[in-house]
Formats: C-alpha cells, sequence, structure tokens
C-alpha cells in the first residue's frame, strides 16, 4: 500500500506518497512510452540498451530487481536532442531533460530525462533528485591502442567524478562508483591528486574536456561506436550498423525501440545473457522514490 512520509535527512522536503518498486517501474514505463513518442516527432533514432535491452528480451520488461531505464543515441542526433531541449526543454508536460550540455550547472555529462512530480534519494547522491531515464551518447572509437584510450578515458572520468564530491553534487558513498576497476593504491593516489588540484580546477572546464574527449574520435567513419561518455566497457563497443535496423519490442506494457540483432549486443556485455546472474551481484541503484504530485494528469 502508498503510505505518507517525509524522507530523513533531506532538509524542506516535500511530502509526498512513497512508491513501491512495482510503481517505480510503472511511472518509469510511463516516462518511455512519452520519450519515445518524442523521440519519434523528431525523427530521432534510439535503443533501449544495457540493462534495459536485456529486461526486454528476457523478461518481456524490467530485470524484477532493476530500478532504472537506459536509451541510446548516436552522437549526430543526440546532439540535435541537446538542441531541442535548450530550445524547448519540456518533452510532454511533466517531463523534461537535465544534463551539463543543457545547463552547465547539471553535473552530468549525459542527458536525463526527468520527472518533475517524482522526487527520488539514491545512494550516494546528496542533492534531491527527480525520477530520470538516462539517455547516453554512442561515439566513435579509436581504433588503435583501444584498452590503453579506455584506461585514460576512465580515469579521467574518475576524477572528474571526485571533483563532483568536493562540489557537493556526490555524497561521500559515491566513491564505491569511483573506485569500481581501480587497484586501492591506485585510488588513494588518485586522490591525494584530486585533493591537491581541486581548488584551482574548474568543474565546468573540467567537465567540457571531458565530452571532448568523448568526441574526438568522431566523423572519422569508423564503424564501432561505444557508450564512453558514462559506460566504461570496451565489450559496450559494437558496430554503427545497429542503428540503422531497429524493431519494436514489447517492456511491460509499453511498446519501446532496440535493435534488432539483439543477441549480438548483449552477447558483447553480458556473455550467456539468457542466465539469471548470482543473487549477489543483482545490483540497482536503491532509490527511494515518492511522488509529489500525480504526474499521470
Amino acid at each position: 500500500m502508498l503510505s505518507e512520509l517525509r524522507i530523513e535527512g533531506l532538509k524542506g522536503m516535500e511530502k509526498g506518497t512513497l512508491l513501491t518498486r512495482k510503481q517505480i517501474q510503472h511511472e518509469l514505463c510511463l516516462m518511455l512510452e512519452k520519450i519515445d513518442k518524442f523521440l519519434e516527432q523528431n525523427n530521432i533514432r534510439y535503443s533501449i540498451m544495457s540493462g534495459t535491452m536485456l529486461g526486454a528480451v528476457r523478461h518481456r520488461g524490467f530485470i524484477p530487481w532493476d530500478d532504472d531505464t537506459d536509451i541510446g543515441i548516436l552522437r549526430a542526433d543526440y546532439d540535435r536532442l541537446v538542441k531541442i531541449l535548450k530550445d524547448q526543454n519540456e518533452i510532454s508536460g511533466n517531463l523534461s531533460g537535465i544534463g551539463f550540455e543543457i545547463n552547465s550547472n547539471d553535473f552530468w555529462p549525459f542527458i536525463k530525462i526527468i520527472n518533475k512530480d517524482i522526487l527520488v534519494k539514491e545512494d550516494g547522491i546528496s542533492r534531491k533528485e527527480n525520477l530520470w531515464v538516462d539517455i547516453f551518447a554512442f561515439d566513435e572509437m579509436p581504433t588503435k591502442f583501444l584498452d590503453f584510450r579506455f584506461k585514460e578515458h576512465v580515469f579521467l572520468r574518475k576524477i572528474l567524478m571526485h571533483k563532483s564530491i568536493a562540489d557537493g553534487f556526490h555524497s561521500d558513498g559515491f566513491h564505491s562508483n569511483c573506485n569500481k576497476g581501480l587497484k586501492k593504491n591506485v585510488w588513494l593516489l588518485l586522490e591525494k591528486f584530486v585533493d591537491r588540484v581541486e581548488k584551482f580546477v574548474d568543474r565546468e572546464k573540467l567537465t567540457r574536456l571531458y565530452i571532448d574527449r568523448c568526441t574526438k574520435y568522431n566523423f572519422r567513419k569508423n564503424d564501432l561506436v561505444n557508450d564512453w561518455t558514462w559506460g566504461g566497457r570496451t565489450t559496450s563497443t559494437v558496430s554503427r550498423t545497429l542503428f540503422d535496423d531497429l524493431t519494436e519490442y514489447q517492456f511491460e506494457d509499453v511498446v519501446v525501440k532496440g535493435f534488432r540483432d539483439y543477441d549480438t549486443y548483449l552477447k558483447r556485455i553480458y556473455g550467456n545473457y539468457m542466465e539469471l546472474p548470482p543473487e549477489d551481484q543483482r545490483v540497482n541503484h536503491n532509490v527511494v522514490a515518492w511522488k509529489v504530485k500525480n504526474s499521470e494528469e
């Protein structure tokens, strides 16, 4: 049952209606439906991706323990979407777009479509946020020294994430995400370096530098693309031709678009994607969400 509450630890929080995970998933589906319509109206090709694609194929909807949704689009379409959202930052009533490229006051170097009627508290995030759907750009990848370029790129992102903690965008709990893939001594060296220079580093310039790094290999007619703005795996590298052949997928009670060749995509990321992971690997964002207004009005 729904209950009335105030979220502990967040000052000035509006009184709202707590949502269960199933209700969060339902609200995300409503968002996906509106986003799909908006992107189609603007002739922007997209594919659901990562766990959202896996959920569509394996569960015909959400992975049962999941609490977020992801969309991928090629950089050229992504840039058009940024321009549209700058000019008209409303997708459908209660939905709008945020992100550094839309408003440089934002931290995220990608687009988040948010539901202004639903507030969330996520582990490691210090600020009040809204329920979101992430939209990631797929950029061309370097053809040489891919592993090295990825490590270099991920290292820069970890500096950006650490800077976001220093600037109050995230709590110290965000370290658990920053630290993935780094040995402890390397992470400690990174912390010491950033602690010494962060007062001299402008977050906006650092974010712009990071995005420039993400896009530096575009327009080289390379077939390989990756959502490495926020992803950090070479296994997410796919042929851009996947975006040329999209089809519809049933996702809970809505219809969304995705790569027709889902098998190639999911095998690259998950291997045997039809096999459920061990229970201790079934992770999510640990989102607490509550509705402050009827978002279906």
